[in-house]
């Protein structure tokens, strides 16, 4: 996908290229706060976590400078569609299905995201990889899982197995919960988390 700003008079400011080895699709954009928010799909592998396609919000400041990028998918495949802010929320709708890239058949079904913008969350990494933390990793018995204080739940939780299987769900209030997975065969999970009525991002 390209994202570029142009003058009142349509000469070119700055123009930058955000992606993978797969294909992206820019599909709806927005200005808040001095940062542009960028809504579509990427089908990178290296960047979708599960499907052959996963809903992407890319940031960028005003200037063309790069910030972060977040990403909603399952084993489905994920796009969003179109992005509005208010106040501090970003609204994010769009579709997923079984084969959501063929655009037919019935398989296909509606979402609405909601998140919120980067000033919010106030966090500097620019992954956001310091928002969620899981101690031990690798985990042996019981986990702790670890959200900054500055996010509000109830939380859910949930965790998949490498094949696209649910394995344990939980929900929480607080931003620590300790949780027992003696339950679970040893192997590789991933840990997917949102808050009710907003997905999280990866």
């Amino acid at each position: 996908m390209f994202i570029a700003k142009y003058d009142k008079d349509l000469n070119e400011i700055w123009y930058e290229n955000w992606g993978g080895s797969g294909n992206e699709t820019a599909r709806g954009i927005t200005i808040k706060g001095g940062i542009v928010y960028v809504a579509g799909l990427t089908q990178s592998p290296e960047i979708a976590s599960q499907g052959q396609a996963d809903a992407v919000l890319v940031e960028y400041d005003t200037d063309g400078n790069f910030l972060a990028y977040r990403i909603w998918g399952d084993a489905q495949d994920n796009s969003f569609r179109d992005i509005a802010i208010h106040n501090d929320e970003i609204y994010l709708s769009g579709s997923s299905g079984d084969d959501l890239l063929t655009f037919g058949g019935s398989s296909e079904e509606a979402f609405l995201v909601k998140t919120l913008t980067r000033e919010t969350l106030s966090v500097e990494d620019s992954n956001y990889e310091n928002v969620i933390s899981i101690v031990p990793n690798p985990v042996s018995g019981k986990m702790t899982i670890n959200i900054d204080n500055q996010l509000q739940g109830p939380f859910l939780i949930k965790l998949t197995s490498t094949l696209g299987s649910d394995v344990f769900s939980d929900s929480f209030t607080a931003n620590k919960q300790t949780i027992s997975v003696d339950h679970l065969s040893p192997g590789l999970y991933i840990l997917n988390t949102r808050r009710f009525g907003s997905y999280r991002y990866r």
